[in-house]
């Protein structure tokens, strides 16, 4: 006897996946790489934990890891705001924050909710706009390794 629901509906290979994203980063987008948003076969999985974010990719029932990270799979759930204003995220956030600590934010997802704004390099930000630019880098990464964007995200 078939379950009623299945837990992951098929996606249809035209699935569009749009990120609005405002602000410049230091990945590409679908839309800047010319895949123009669909979808090339796969799911990606992300775990944006506080201190670190974790990614990993189902290709045809297999799961695999997304090495994130230079030293390691995983980068600090890190953002950096440089002085033009680019978003800088991980590693590199991690050590650009090293020499100017005011343009640097930290565990942002504890503020998720939050009203309040963070105060990055002089300029206020929502918990939910900083988790954003991560989970999109993110997404550009994958993007990039696996020839175009996921069908599907899962965010933890």
């Amino acid at each position: 006897m078939e379950p009623a629901v299945t837990p992951y509906p098929p996606v249809p290979k035209t699935h569009r996946t749009d990120f609005d994203v405002s602000g410049p980063l230091t990945t590409a987008l679908p839309s800047e790489i010319g895949f123009g948003g669909w979808s090339v076969g796969y799911r990606l999985g992300v775990d944006l934990g506080t201190t670190y974010t974790a990614a990993a990719v189902n290709v045809d029932g297999r799961v695999e890891m997304l090495g994130l990270g230079i030293r390691a799979m995983q980068v600090p759930s890190v953002v950096f705001v440089r002085p033009d204003g680019e978003i800088v995220v991980g590693e590199a956030a991690e050590q650009q924050g090293a020499a100017e600590p005011s343009r640097v934010v930290r565990e942002f997802k504890r503020r998720i909710g939050d009203s309040v704004p963070l105060v990055v390099g002089g300029a206020p930000f929502s918990a939910q706009a900083l988790t954003a630019r991560l989970l999109a880098w993110v997404v550009g990464v994958a993007t990039e390794r696996h020839g175009g964007p996921p069908e599907q995200v899962c965010l933890t």
